[in-house]
């Protein structure tokens, strides 16, 4: 299955999951033995081009569902079967667009005292965990967003990544209104110059860490 990726496979202890760059999408156990294999095109995949960088965005493990982003499409599939559970086409959200490239975050907010699940997108979309639905939207930022997100749990922290000139850093925490709506309340605001904005911050203590040129 080896390819040209740039996608970071993912692990729950018991297995690693993979996403690949020729549409595979699969799960080993830890001696390697192979539990499951599928492939899965996305629907507006390019078919005479390198799309390598749009299956850079690496997958993440949320509860029972394994999330992959590529080409635009943002999808869940039940981690233990590989069956897939839903998808969904935003194309300036994952990757189809190419400046949008870092993985979705994932958060558990609260709804009447339950929890309720979103992927925040490297884009602009807040998407319920759900079924994929978007109910929600995050502030726009300029450039290159290869950087991933940061959150606490509580506090979210996003930047952007222009090619020159002033770059910057958002944050702010989320109100659901309704399982159909989730705002984002902007906190604080900060541009700077641009220096390495790709490379993503370490929250640690309180404190954001940003690696620099």
């Amino acid at each position: 299955i080896l390819t040209d990726t740039f996608a970071t496979p993912v692990s729950d202890g018991e297995h690693v999951f993979v996403s690949l760059s020729n549409d595979q999408i699969a799960c080993y156990d830890l001696d390697g033995n192979r539990k499951w294999l599928l492939w899965d095109r996305p629907a507006k995949a390019a078919p005479a081009k390198s799309e390598h960088v749009r299956y850079s965005l690496s997958p993440r493990l949320v509860g029972d569902k394994l999330i992959v982003t590529a080409c635009g499409e943002l999808r869940a599939y039940d981690k233990r079967t590989g069956r897939k559970l839903w998808g969904v086409f935003h194309p300036k959200d994952f990757g189809s667009y190419w400046v949008k490239v870092s993985s979705p975050v994932p958060l558990r907010l609260m709804l009447a005292g339950r929890p309720f699940d979103v992927l925040l997108s490297p884009g602009s979309g807040i998407y319920r965990l759900s079924d994929g639905v978007r109910v929600g939207t995050l502030p726009e930022l300029r450039g290159y967003e290869g950087s991933t997100a940061l959150t606490d749990g509580k506090i979210y922290v996003r930047k952007d990544a222009p090619d020159a000139g002033y770059s910057t850093r958002v944050a702010g925490h989320f109100k659901v209104v309704s399982e159909d709506e989730v705002e984002f309340m902007e906190t604080w605001r900060l541009t700077g110059p641009a220096k390495s904005c790709n490379a993503s911050d370490i929250l640690f203590n309180g404190q954001i860490f940003a690696p620099q040129s």
